[in-house]
């Protein structure tokens, strides 16, 4: 019987060796990056069809009515689902369709004859997590992952073997780190807050309070000399610590109802495990981070809430805007773009659903300009880097900008298992590439390893090839001849704003472009930004470097860079926030 794994430290109980390493990801010198180990030779998982994506849309909808009915029925309120929707939303999206990949995993690995999951003893403490900040984390740990599939793979009712003994989690403790710049906001406040409570400055006043605004302390003096609002910038206020039993009872009693029962669906058993595996702040720890985040600035009365990111991971912060919301419904509650694909990639983000959908208004960077709660505005302060210079660089380098390989998908077209080998194969086209030509790459690894492929091991450094060092994206850029874009990010734009020649290069087919963005896309593509062909890129970087910087400084070019920065990087509007 084949066995197979789904976590390193289960080497250790077996004693014959034949097992597949389901975990680990494979890769051939003569075949390429090749994906997950079944132990047999099996089709890659795709990326989600846009049936498949349809169907999680409408199942979203349909599980978080369900959700938000056995959240008011746990906690005794009768709250509306809009509001629920700000503290869930990301976890139950998120969730959702990281599961479906992975129940289609467990779909292939039931078609494995003789196949036996070796695991250990799991309890709630294992997949449990404390937020959705933790849950974010342990989404893409191996032994939380391991404990998903085998679960799976028990409702799949697949052969598992459990021979090791329970392992032990060690909680971390949530350590609240101070600034000195926390010092200076916490006096500039209270002296604001004295200078505003007098009554003849209070009677009309409007506060706005601003969730860790890049540049927010000029934005707020800029909101004060304008008269529109008085700022409340907030950046290190939204902390929580509980410390309550998982109520073990409640959890698992639903998915226990259904275990024993043959042919399920995933519809049939999603409801009951995301019921067992919800984050304790939405369940046992609801009640005390509420009694805190009720008393936070509680006798303020605010016009708006702008958030830039902390609204998606921070559960404190959404509890606390989901009481705000509760006691005053006409507080709008606001959202400011924090990253590109925004507008312009085909499948949206979980991030762009929730935060166009669910919050009353998205400040995006210049697109959306026709969409009800969609407000055009400018791309945050720190992106905003041109470069006027028309020369090359000293370096002579082509610089190749990496996204992270994700080792566990959330659902994303670029984070699927086919993507991954695709993407990957790609990588050592470039290698080859530099060492038959002579031609020195460096690659810009993303600066956040967590949840990746180690690619410092899959990318082999020599005389042609390295990894780029410099303290910061725009600096790299800056010190390049060509810029390769490899994913649809946010470093095009700063690409484009540094005014150094690039090429998007990445796979249309599995990161496509929406309809509204296509008139925009194609001019990059007739200018010849945009490739997905190898032999074309390969040819470009053949040119000589005088050559390339007249092609960039074009007018068809710079023509096009401008059009597609004005929508999705535009610097023309004012920040404001109504």
């Amino acid at each position: 019987m084949r066995k197979l794994i789904f976590y390193s430290r289960a080497i250790d109980g077996i004693d014959d060796q034949n097992y597949s390493k389901f975990y680990e990801w494979n890769f051939d010198s003569n075949n390429g990056f090749l994906g997950r180990d079944y132990g047999k030779s099996l089709d890659s998982l795709k990326s989600f069809s846009e049936k498949e994506s349809f169907y999680l849309e409408k199942l979203y909808e349909k599980f978080l009515k369900k959700t938000v009915s056995n959240l008011n029925a746990y906690h005794r309120v009768n709250e509306k689902e809009k509001n629920w929707e700000i503290i869930i939303g990301p976890w139950l999206r998120v969730c959702l369709f990281g599961f479906y990949e992975r129940w289609q995993a467990v779909n292939k690995i039931s078609r494995i004859e003789n196949v036996s999951i070796i695991t250990e003893k799991f309890s709630l403490t294992n997949i449990v997590t404390e937020d959705f900040e933790d849950f974010t984390n342990k989404f893409y740990e191996e032994l939380w992952n391991a404990q998903v599939y085998t679960i799976m793979c028990h409702l799949k009712k697949i052969t598992v073997e459990t021979k090791l003994k329970a392992a032990k989690i060690k909680k971390q403790k949530k350590i609240k780190t101070f600034y000195l710049k926390d010092v200076f906001f916490i006096f500039f406040h209270r002296f604001l807050f004295f200078l505003f409570n007098m009554p003849k400055f209070f009677k009309d006043h409007k506060f706005i309070a601003l969730i860790n605004i890049p540049g927010s302390l000029n934005i707020g003096f800029d909101l004060i000399k304008k008269k529109s609002s008085f700022p409340l910038i907030l950046n290190r206020e939204f902390n929580h610590i509980s410390n309550n039993k998982i109520n073990s009872l409640s959890r698992i009693k639903p998915l226990a109802k259904i275990v024993s029962k043959e042919n399920l669906s995933f519809e049939d058993f999603i409801g009951d495990l995301l019921w067992m595996v919800m984050p304790k702040s939405y369940l046992e720890d609801f009640a005390d981070i509420s009694y805190k985040a009720k008393q936070k600035l509680k006798r303020v009365r605010l016009m708006n809430i702008v958030s830039s990111s902390q609204h998606w991971f921070n559960d404190f912060l959404k509890i606390w805007i989901f009481h705000k919301k509760i006691n005053d419904p006409k507080i709008k509650t606001s959202i400011w773009q924090h990253g590109g694909t925004y507008g312009f990639s085909k499948v949206i983000t979980h991030q762009e659903y929730i935060e166009t959908k669910v919050f009353d208004r998205f400040y995006s960077w210049g697109w959306g300009k026709n969409k009800k709660n969609i407000f055009p505005m400018t791309v945050l302060p720190k992106i905003l880097k041109r470069n006027k210079s028309k020369s090359i660089s000293n370096k002579n380098q082509i610089l190749i900008i990496l996204t992270r390989v994700k080792t566990y998908s959330k659902g994303d077209p670029w984070d699927s298992e086919e993507w991954n080998i695709d993407y990957m194969n790609q990588l050592m086209k470039f290698s080859n590439f530099a060492n038959s030509k002579k031609k020195k790459i460096s690659f810009r690894l993303n600066p956040s390893s967590m949840a990746s492929i180690n690619l410092k091991t899959f990318l082999r450094t020599n005389d042609f090839i390295d990894l780029n060092k410099d303290k910061s994206l725009n600096e790299a850029i800056s010190n390049s001849d060509i810029v390769v874009i490899t994913q649809n990010s946010t470093a095009l734009i700063q690409s484009f704003y540094a005014n150094k020649p690039t090429i998007l290069f990445w796979n249309e087919r599995l990161n496509g472009i929406r309809i509204e963005a296509k008139e925009e896309f194609q001019m990059l593509v007739s200018a010849g930004i945009f490739m997905s062909d190898f032999k074309e890129i390969s040819s470009f970087f053949d040119k000589d470097k005088n050559e390339i910087q007249k092609w960039w400084n074009s007018s068809e070019v710079q023509r096009s860079v401008k059009s597609f920065l004005n929508l999705y990087a535009s610097n023309k509007e004012n920040i404001f926030f109504k």
